[in-house]
């Protein structure tokens, strides 16, 4: 994800001059690695909004076999190497952790999960 960050001169703007346009500022975009948790056509359509944003989604994690919903969607709209996807019922052993921790994600996303 990455960070908006909108900046008017003379520290502000005047909204009574352009209407609060957020056209009249400058904009600067701050790149964010991010660590997709999701489950449902929800998390699926939050995930493509993501990467059709060109966001940089470094691992995704789903629920396991039998309790997932649009899992397959997730992961294909992911479009991640097999060793960043993570059944959701193994982060508590220590080779999942491990791996997620060395994505080196700088924030979590969690829908529906």
């Amino acid at each position: 994800m990455c960070g908006w960050f909108w900046l008017g001169s003379c520290g502000g703007r005047d909204e009574s001059t352009d209407g609060g346009n957020p056209s009249s500022l400058a904009v600067f975009r701050i790149p964010v690695k991010i660590l997709f948790l999701g489950n449902n056509w929800v998390a699926w359509q939050v995930l493509r909004w993501l990467k059709e944003q060109n966001e940089n989604v470094v691992g995704l994690i789903v629920h396991p076999h039998g309790k997932r919903k649009y899992g397959e969607e997730l992961i294909a709209t992911a479009g991640l190497e097999p060793r960043r996807v993570f059944d959701g019922s193994r982060l508590r052993q220590t080779d999942t952790l491990a791996a997620v921790r060395n994505l080196e994600a700088e924030i979590g996303i969690s829908v529906y999960f």
